[in-house]
């Protein structure tokens, strides 16, 4: 009897189920669509910033030929220096003493086969003395491939110091621009790039065609011990 009632109800409350099945599903797309908007849109602002970054480095080093002079010059000037970072200050009072210290701890720091560029360098520190600071020390060099070796040196113990040339703002602004790229292209999944100085300029390059001669020393080791096996 009350078959002919119940029906159209039913009708009724699956159309509404579907409506509702429907609208979920469109929601859950609009969700989807929204999070790649977001992402895409965090993509562009990257690369803005990166691509204003790059701008602001072409203006200040083209913009004024005075700019331009000055930059070549002080290049010219810092490429046979080194700054090293993180290299405790010595306690003497003497400032001939304080300096031979350093001395000794830059040479203890250097490879054997690089002992003979001590001899050759001189250096000071940078800035005025401050309570709870370690001043950088700056290397100056004879010639651009001493300050390149010695800026490639990575001390093995755990002191935290750290060989880096001396680079001026505007190549500071692209070493920077240039690990933003770096970064984002490991966010995407891109793991295969570093930075490299080739001839004094870092590059953003491949790392298998830029391994040290440690790396390959070791991965022909480990080739050995494989074959071996």
């Amino acid at each position: 009897m009350f078959e002919k009632y119940l029906a159209p109800f039913r009708e009724k409350v699956d159309k509404i189920e579907s409506d509702i099945a429907s609208i979920k599903s469109e929601l859950s797309k609009n969700t989807e669509q929204n999070k790649i908007n977001t992402e895409n849109y965090r993509k562009l602002e990257k690369r803005v910033k990166i691509a204003e970054e790059k701008l602001s480095s072409f203006h200040y080093n083209s913009s004024d030929p005075d700019n331009t002079i000055y930059e070549i010059n002080e290049r010219k000037r810092r490429e046979t220096e080194v700054i090293v970072f993180n290299v405790q200050e010595s306690e003497k009072s003497v400032g001939t003493d304080r300096r031979q210290d350093d001395y000794e701890k830059i040479a203890a720091i250097i490879p054997d086969e690089l002992s003979e560029i001590v001899k050759n360098f001189k250096l000071r520190r940078l800035g005025r003395p401050a309570t709870g600071k370690t001043r950088p020390l700056l290397i100056k060099t004879p010639s651009v491939t001493e300050a390149r070796t010695l800026a490639k040196i990575k001390p093995t113990n755990e002191t935290n110091i750290v060989f880096k040339p001396n680079l001026t703002q505007a190549q500071l602004s692209h070493l920077n621009t240039l690990r933003s790229e770096l970064n984002n292209l490991k966010k995407s999944g891109d793991n295969d790039k570093t930075i490299k100085y080739i001839n004094g300029i870092p590059k953003i390059v491949n790392k298998q065609f830029f391994r040290t001669s440690e790396e390959k020393h070791q991965e022909a080791q480990s080739t050995h011990l494989l074959s071996e096996r």
